[in-house]
This record gives C-alpha cells, structure tokens and sequence, in this order.
C-alpha cells in the first residue's frame, strides 16, 4: 500500500524520518515486528551483517503484511525506522529491492535533497544505477583508517552483493594508524594484534574500548567483556579469522577486478604511498586487476581545505580531497549524514568511486 501523496502524509513521513535519525528510540510497533527488529539489532551490533540483512528482509515482509491489516500512516514510523537503520550500518547483502520496498510506503513523490525523503530517494536511485551496472559485485577491501570505507560504500550500494562480507576485514569497522595498516600489508600479520600488547580503556560513558598498546588499532566495535578475556584471546583470534578472510579475497583468482579504499585525514596520500599500497595488494593477487582509492579527509575549517576533482596518482590509483563539510562533522551519525551537507559530501565520494570502478572495469 502506498502512502497516500497528500502534504500532511508528506510532512507526518518527514518527521518520521527525522525521528528515526535517533536509532536507539525505537517506535510503536506489533509485537512480531518488534522481536524481528531486536534481533536486527543484535546481530548488527555484532557485526553479523549478512544476517542482519536477512532479518531486514523478513521486516520487510512483515511490513507489507501488515500493511493489509493497519492504515499505512500508522506504519510510516517502523518504515522510516527500518530505512534508517539500512542507511546508517549500509546496505550490506543487501539488494536495492529491500530499500526501494520501504521507500515505496513513505511516499512515491521524490522532493528535493533538502528534506529526508528526497536525499533517501536519491541514495535509493544511486544504488539501483550501481546494482543495474553489476558495480556492486566488485569487491571494495576497505583499509582504513576508520569505518568510513566499509559504511559509506554500503550504504550507496557498492555491498549489495549476496558475498559482501567477504571484504569485511580486520579494517572494516576499527580505528587504526597509517603505520600500522601498511605494516600488515607489507610484513604479513603477525604483529598486528600482539599477545601482551592490547589494552582496554574505559570511556567517558562507562563503555571499555580495546586498542593496541602503541595506538596503532582501535577496536571500536568489539564491545563486551568477552573481548577481554584471557589477555583477549578471543578477540585476537576474531582478527586472525578477519586476516585469513583479507588475505583469501586479495589473492582470489576468479576477480577480474578488486579496488582497495583508504582514508586519511592528515597527511595527504601521495604516489609513493599509492604505489607502496598497490605493489602490497599486487603481490597477494592471483589474476586481475588491483584499483587503489585514496580519500582525504581533513577536518573543516582548515585554511585552503575545499573539495577538490578527482585526480589520478597512476593508472590504478585514484587521489579524492573531500573535507567534512562543517566542524564537528560526524560522518556516521544519521543526524549529520542525513542532512543537505552531508548528502552532498558523501555523493561526491560515491560518484568518484563509481566512476573509478567503471573506468577500471573499462
């Protein structure tokens, strides 16, 4: 049932999603849909994408079932919370088809990029344009340095791909330092998560973080004290298992294309490190081509810091310069990327790695 195009349905599905920017604020829902969305959650949280996406699909059904049975303005609130909780951990395994369902029963009429709606709309029909060129099924090994090159891509439908988690590695979702990601992929493994140096830190909210002694990796989003056990045993062996997957995808024969994507927000990447970055990668695969994105992106406000057009540090290397659009940018909170500005500065990084990835399919 499609949500009828009228403007107080268009503003009742503006301020659904709105609200649903607070993802921790769950809606009203029926019973059934809401033990689906915890255990969404739950595996989200766990980072267990793939089912995750699975679960999404069964809400999805269980929306359109319901919405034979409720008034659609009554479902509007679980719709925009659903859609919004794809767009914040991304689409991953997941195909267009799941978005564009919700979307279809927040409204047919795509305003523009400066309500919620339209920016949604928008990010649906970049990804539908990714899924119709087959771009969702070359692989995107993120590298660091933070989560930006595992979600943003997901999110704008490059990790649609039923085997999407096959990128997923031990840079995906961390933080790490520039030395310490160049160091696994030029001396192998074996130092990077060391018996007798990792640490936990307890944050300002009381939640423990676990890093590295030298600061080289943050593990963010390894939460729970399980981590820590047996001087965090379990957790190295969870980033043993993430290396193994690293290694099986740069070295698999079958790819005719893979494209790595690192960001820094430092020191800006230059050849040498593009090339140190390639030759690394190069030596792992088995057949094909290795295509290198380079994102820069240093804080706003910084004198001379603007967005700049993509430019090529090779043939396979690609350099973007794209600054957080204010101060206090925070690029994974929905309140922030669901905003005109931050819209916009995530589409300049989609089109760029689009472009790059069909250029290099040539």
């Amino acid at each position: 049932m499609t949500a009828p195009q009228t403007e107080q349905a268009a503003a009742i599905v503006e301020a659904a999603l709105r609200a649903a920017q607070d993802l921790a604020r769950l809606p009203a829902l029926p019973a059934p849909l809401a033990r689906l969305v915890l255990r969404h959650n739950a595996e989200a949280v766990e980072r267990r994408f793939a089912a995750a996406a699975l679960t999404m699909a069964e809400i999805v059904d269980l929306l359109a079932a319901l919405a034979d049975r409720v008034p659609a303005e009554a479902l509007v609130p679980a719709r925009a919370w659903a859609l919004m909780r794809i767009e914040q951990y991304g689409a991953v395994a997941m195909p267009p088809g799941l978005p564009r369902a919700l979307l279809r029963g927040l409204g047919e009429a795509v305003p523009g990029p400066d309500r919620a709606l339209g920016r949604a709309w928008a990010r649906q029909g970049f990804r539908e344009g990714i899924w119709a060129a087959g771009l969702h099924r070359v692989p995107l090994l993120p590298l660091g340095l933070n989560c930006l090159p595992w979600n943003l891509p997901a999110r704008w439908g490059f990790r649609a791909a039923a085997e999407a988690m096959e990128a997923f590695n031990p840079f995906a979702l961390a933080s790490h330092r520039l030395p310490a990601v160049l160091a696994a992929l030029e001396e192998g493994w074996v130092g990077y998560a060391p018996a007798g140096g990792i640490r936990s830190i307890a944050t300002p909210s009381g939640a423990r973080v676990l890093l590295r002694e030298d600061g080289g990796a943050v593990w963010n989003h390894h939460t729970g004290p399980h981590w820590e056990e047996d001087d965090f045993a379990t957790l190295r062996l969870d980033l043993e298992v993430l290396a193994r997957r690293f290694e099986r995808l740069a070295a698999s024969p079958r790819l005719p294309l893979r494209v790595a994507f690192l960001l820094t927000e430092e020191a800006a990447p230059d050849a040498a490190l593009a090339e140190r970055v390639l030759a690394a990668l190069r030596r792992r695969a088995r057949g094909g081509r290795v295509g290198l994105v380079l994102l820069h992106n240093p804080p706003a406000g910084e004198a001379g810091e603007a967005p700049s057009p993509p430019g090529r540090l090779g043939p396979d290397a690609l350099l973007l310069r794209v600054p957080a659009p204010r101060p206090g940018y925070q690029w994974h909170l929905p309140a922030h990327f669901d905003t005109p500005e931050g819209h916009a500065f995530e589409q300049r990084i989609a089109n760029a790695l689009r472009d790059a990835v069909a250029g290099w399919l040539g």
